[in-house]
C-alpha cells in the first residue's frame, strides 16, 4: 500500500507516513468515503490541502541549527529557507553592532568569529536543500562565487517557487506533524 498524500510505500499497520507524515487512517477513510481511484485534494498551485510549508520562525531557525545542522539531503521550502536566513542574519547584525560598541579586543573577536563559524554549516546545508527543492544540485552555488552577478543568482534560486512533486531529493517536505 502507498501513502496517498506523497506516493511512497507503506509497511503494513504503520499508523503514519514515514515521509511525509500523513495519518495513514485518516488518509485511508478519505479516498474509500470519496471514491476508489481518487487523487489526493491539491490547491490550484498543485500543493497538497493542509500542508505545512513551513514551521513559525523560531522554531524553524531551532531545527535547522540542531536537527539538520549538517543534513544536506531532502528538500527545505522557501519559508524554511528564508526564516532561518532572517534570524541568522539578525544575529549577525546584533553581534557586529555590539562588536563594534565594544572595545577591539581579542575577546570580542573570538566570539564573533565562533559565532560565524557556528552559523556556517547550517546556512550552507539550508541552500544545499533549498536548491534540492527546485530540483537542482549544490553545484549550483558555484554561481555564487561570481561577484555581482552570483549574488544575484543566489537570491533568484532562493527565490523558485517549490515543485509540490516528489523529485530525485525527496517528496515535499511537510511539518503539519513536526515535533520539535
Amino acid at each position: 500500500m502507498n501513502c496517498q498524500n506523497c506516493g511512497k510505500e507503506l509497511e503494513a499497520g504503520q499508523a503514519f507516513c514515514s515521509h511525509c507524515g500523513q495519518d495513514v487512517a485518516a488518509a485511508e477513510t478519505s479516498v474509500a468515503a470519496t471514491s476508489t481511484n481518487a487523487v489526493p485534494a491539491v490547491d490550484a498551485d498543485g500543493y497538497p490541502l493542509h500542508w505545512v510549508g513551513s514551521l513559525p520562525i523560531w522554531e524553524n531557525f531551532k531545527m535547522c541549527m540542531t536537527k539538520k545542522f549538517f543534513t544536506i539531503q531532502g528538500r527545505a521550502t522557501r519559508g524554511e529557507y528564508w526564516k532561518f536566513s532572517l534570524v541568522h542574519y539578525v544575529i549577525v547584525i546584533v553581534a557586529a553592532l555590539i562588536g563594534s560598541v565594544m572595545e577591539s579586543s581579542k575577546i570580542v573577536e573570538s566570539v564573533l568569529s565562533l559565532l560565524s563559524l557556528a552559523l556556517f554549516m547550517p546556512s550552507l546545508a539550508v541552500m544545499v536543500r533549498r536548491l534540492h527543492d527546485t530540483n537542482r544540485s549544490a553545484w549550483w552555488l558555484v554561481l555564487i562565487l561570481i561577484p555581482f552577478i552570483g549574488t544575484i543568482a543566489g537570491i533568484v534560486l532562493m527565490l523558485l517557487k517549490s515543485n509540490p512533486l516528489p523529485n530525485k531529493y525527496g517528496p515535499l517536505p511537510d511539518y503539519s506533524n513536526y515535533q520539535g
